[in-house]
Protein backbone atom coordinates (compact mmCIF):
# COMPACT_ATOMS: atom_id res chain seq x y z
CA UNK A 1 0.00 0.00 0.00
CA UNK A 2 2.81 2.41 0.46
CA UNK A 3 4.23 1.84 -2.93
CA UNK A 4 0.63 2.96 -4.17
CA UNK A 5 1.03 6.48 -2.07
CA UNK A 6 4.19 7.02 -3.88
CA UNK A 7 3.22 6.41 -6.97
CA UNK A 8 0.13 8.72 -5.99
CA UNK A 9 2.02 11.64 -4.90
CA UNK A 10 4.48 11.45 -8.05
CA UNK A 11 1.24 11.67 -10.41
CA UNK A 12 0.15 14.40 -8.57
CA UNK A 13 3.41 16.04 -8.28
CA UNK A 14 4.04 15.52 -11.82
CA UNK A 15 0.80 16.83 -13.00
CA UNK A 16 1.29 19.53 -11.05
CA UNK A 17 4.67 20.91 -12.38
CA UNK A 18 3.06 20.60 -16.03
CA UNK A 19 0.25 22.59 -15.22
CA UNK A 20 2.45 25.24 -13.36
CA UNK A 21 4.90 25.49 -16.13
CA UNK A 22 2.41 25.68 -19.42
CA UNK A 23 0.68 28.38 -17.22
CA UNK A 24 3.96 30.30 -16.78
CA UNK A 25 5.07 29.73 -20.48
CA UNK A 26 1.21 30.95 -21.69
CA UNK A 27 1.51 33.94 -19.15
CA UNK A 28 4.89 35.46 -20.67
CA UNK A 29 5.24 38.22 -23.33
CA UNK A 30 7.92 37.36 -25.66
CA UNK A 31 11.61 38.19 -24.85
CA UNK A 32 13.11 41.97 -25.47
CA UNK A 33 16.73 41.51 -26.85
CA UNK A 34 17.09 45.00 -25.01
CA UNK A 35 16.35 47.16 -22.47
CA UNK A 36 14.19 49.18 -24.11
CA UNK A 37 11.03 49.21 -22.45
CA UNK A 38 12.63 49.48 -18.81
CA UNK A 39 13.51 52.80 -17.65
CA UNK A 40 16.51 52.97 -15.47
CA UNK A 41 17.74 51.07 -12.31
CA UNK A 42 14.04 50.97 -10.52
CA UNK A 43 12.44 49.38 -13.47
CA UNK A 44 14.72 46.80 -13.25
CA UNK A 45 14.60 46.22 -10.31
CA UNK A 46 10.44 46.35 -10.45
CA UNK A 47 10.85 43.71 -13.23
CA UNK A 48 13.26 41.20 -11.06
CA UNK A 49 10.46 41.83 -7.62
CA UNK A 50 7.96 41.05 -10.32
CA UNK A 51 9.60 38.00 -11.15
CA UNK A 52 10.38 36.78 -7.65
CA UNK A 53 6.97 37.27 -6.60
CA UNK A 54 5.60 35.18 -9.43
CA UNK A 55 8.11 32.31 -7.95
CA UNK A 56 7.18 32.62 -4.81
CA UNK A 57 3.32 32.53 -5.88
CA UNK A 58 4.26 29.11 -7.73
CA UNK A 59 5.95 27.62 -4.66
CA UNK A 60 2.92 28.73 -2.22
CA UNK A 61 0.78 27.06 -4.67
CA UNK A 62 3.04 23.61 -4.45
CA UNK A 63 2.41 24.23 -0.80
CA UNK A 64 -0.96 24.34 -0.82
CA UNK A 65 -0.71 21.52 -3.29
CA UNK A 66 1.14 19.58 -0.80
CA UNK A 67 -0.53 19.94 2.42
CA UNK A 68 -3.43 18.74 0.14
CA UNK A 69 -1.72 15.45 -0.35
CA UNK A 70 -0.33 15.42 2.92
CA UNK A 71 -4.40 15.36 4.15
CA UNK A 72 -5.73 13.00 1.62
CA UNK A 73 -2.89 10.50 2.42
CA UNK A 74 -2.92 11.00 6.50
CA UNK A 75 -6.35 8.54 6.70
CA UNK A 76 -7.20 10.04 10.08
CA UNK A 77 -3.97 9.71 11.34
CA UNK A 78 -4.05 12.90 13.86
CA UNK A 79 -0.56 13.88 13.87
CA UNK A 80 -0.59 14.30 9.98
CA UNK A 81 -3.52 16.34 9.82
CA UNK A 82 -2.20 18.44 11.96
CA UNK A 83 0.72 18.76 9.96
CA UNK A 84 -1.28 19.32 7.34
CA UNK A 85 -3.44 22.39 8.74
CA UNK A 86 0.27 23.67 9.65
CA UNK A 87 1.73 23.68 6.21
CA UNK A 88 -1.74 24.64 5.27
CA UNK A 89 -2.37 27.84 7.69
CA UNK A 90 1.77 28.62 7.31
CA UNK A 91 1.60 28.80 3.22
CA UNK A 92 -1.83 31.42 3.80
CA UNK A 93 -0.14 33.17 6.04
CA UNK A 94 3.38 33.65 3.63
CA UNK A 95 1.13 34.01 0.47
CA UNK A 96 -0.82 37.17 2.72
CA UNK A 97 2.48 38.75 3.93
CA UNK A 98 3.92 38.51 -0.07
CA UNK A 99 0.42 40.41 -1.22
CA UNK A 100 1.12 42.93 1.82
CA UNK A 101 5.01 43.52 0.58
CA UNK A 102 3.77 43.50 -3.31
CA UNK A 103 1.07 45.97 -2.38
CA UNK A 104 2.73 48.39 0.02
CA UNK A 105 5.05 50.18 -2.53
CA UNK A 106 2.55 50.22 -5.03
CA UNK A 107 0.07 51.98 -2.52
CA UNK A 108 3.18 54.14 -1.73
CA UNK A 109 4.05 54.73 -5.36
CA UNK A 110 0.55 55.84 -5.94
CA UNK A 111 0.36 58.23 -3.48
CA UNK A 112 3.26 59.82 -4.23
CA UNK A 113 2.73 60.21 -7.62
CA UNK A 114 -0.79 61.78 -7.14
CA UNK A 115 0.53 64.12 -4.39
CA UNK A 116 -1.89 63.80 -2.27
Amino acid sequence: MLALDKKVVTAVLFVAVVLAASSIALGQDAPSTAFEDISGFMGLLTRIFNFLFGLFLVAASFLFLYAGVVYLLARGNTEELDKAKSILVWSVVAVAVAVVAWGIPKAIQGFLATGQ
